[in-house]
């Protein structure tokens, strides 16, 4: 009975410690899941710290990036307005040196224009004075009274400043000066101020064509260039408003400072002087000219006058390798029509030309169109025009044979 008792009691004690230790695992359990939750909530909430601060960083970006965009558009926007004002600056100021040279251009003619006036009427009275009886031999130089600036320039300057529509005129004073240097020179025959005046010579405005270099240049510089009285300030307002086309958008950028009126002229000359395009562009106009038909005495005529001025530029500019091409003179012939080119070669055989070059073509071209005009000259005008045409072909060729066999 004891030991059942007994044998009890070990169970009951084995049950216990197996629930003691079945308690503490359990504890332990429950205590390392929390720990673990506990962790697993602390990552997350890190990673979601970090997302939402990546976040801001981006915006943030976002909002600086757009910010600088906006601060680079306006300084490029101001900078743009600037240059704007810049340019309209600059031809504001152009436009107030042509305008000033344009009225000073204006009142030194009309000056001039009185000046003659004056010593005309002077020697008028004086003819009208001297008895008409005998005829006088040639008279003693008539000396001219100093000028008076005032007295007769007053009107013209007066006229001047009612018509101007720009502000205030320039000062009149150098105008005064000129007028007393003028009378301090030593005094000069009436005769020689009474000279008729040359019609003025006009420039026209070049827009580039390397054909009308030549003579536009030489214009210009007998003209502007080449005057003393002109600042390059003058000069470089002239040249401004004498300029159109690609040849002005090529000196655009030197036209706003007198300084650069030199470097203008040079940046010309070598775009639109340069002597092989010139003669280039000459001897692309005379071999593409239209072929002259039989009796067409105006194609002949403007045929002669394009020769003539290629071989004025090819002497010129000394091509005299292209004046006796032999391949030039051929397009030429090639021109005329088979009567006068077969007139053209009796001509060269009869005067024994072996290498005829542009300038006898020319020489002889010329001649036949001058026979021709006195042909037209001599028919009258009962003839019609294709009759006088013909006419003109026959004649005029029969008139050059005979006179070259002459000589």
């Amino acid at each position: 009975m004891s030991e059942a008792k007994s044998d009890a009691k070990s169970i009951a004690k084995a049950v216990a410690r197996c629930d003691a230790k079945s308690t503490r695992s359990s504890q332990a359990c429950h205590t390392r899941s929390e720990t673990f939750g506990s962790a697993a909530s602390s990552t997350i909430s890190a990673a979601r710290r970090r997302a939402a601060l990546s976040k801001l960083a981006a915006e943030q970006g976002q909002r600086a990036a757009a910010a600088k965009a906006e601060l680079t558009r306006q300084e490029a926007e101001r900078a743009r307005q600037e240059a704007e004002l810049a340019r309209q600056r600059a031809a504001l100021e152009a436009q107030q040196l042509a305008d000033e040279a344009e009225r000073r251009q204006l009142e030194l003619e009309l000056l001039e224009e009185e000046e003659y006036g004056h010593q005309s009427s002077a020697v008028d009275r004086q003819a009208l004075a001297r008895p008409a009886a005998a005829a006088p031999s040639e008279p003693a130089a008539q000396l001219r009274e100093p000028l008076q600036p005032f007295d007769r320039s007053s009107r013209t300057r007066d006229w001047v400043e009612q018509s101007s529509q720009y502000g205030q005129l320039v000062s009149a004073r150098p105008y005064d000066d000129r007028h007393q240097q003028e009378a301090r020179r030593p005094l000069q025959p009436v005769r020689q101020q009474t000279a008729p005046q040359l019609p003025r010579v006009t420039l026209d405005k070049f827009s580039g064509s390397a054909l009308e270099w030549p003579r536009w240049i030489a214009l210009f510089r007998a003209l502007v260039h080449d005057r003393d009285d002109l600042t390059d300030v003058e000069r470089l307002t002239y040249l401004q408003a004498h300029l159109t086309g690609p040849a002005k958008e090529a000196v655009r950028g030197m036209l706003c400072d007198s300084s650069l009126y030199g470097e203008a002229l040079r940046e010309l000359e070598e775009e639109f002087g340069d002597p092989a395009r010139v003669i280039h562009a000459t001897m692309k106009k005379l071999l593409d000219s239209r072929p002259v038909k039989d009796g067409d005495m105006s194609a002949v005529t403007e045929l002669s006058r394009d020769l003539r001025t290629a071989v004025r530029v090819l002497q010129c500019l000394h091509y005299d390798a292209d004046i006796s091409a032999a391949t030039n003179v051929t397009a030429v012939i090639s021109k005329l029509p088979a009567a006068l080119a077969l007139k053209w070669g009796e001509h060269a055989v009869h005067s024994g030309l072996v290498r005829p070059t542009l300038t006898d073509l020319d020489s002889w071209l010329r001649r036949y169109v001058a026979a021709g005009r006195a042909s037209l000259t001599l028919t009258g005008h009962q003839q019609s025009k294709a009759e006088v045409n013909s006419s003109l072909t026959t004649a005029a060729a029969e008139q050059l044979l005979i006179g070259g066999r002459d000589r």
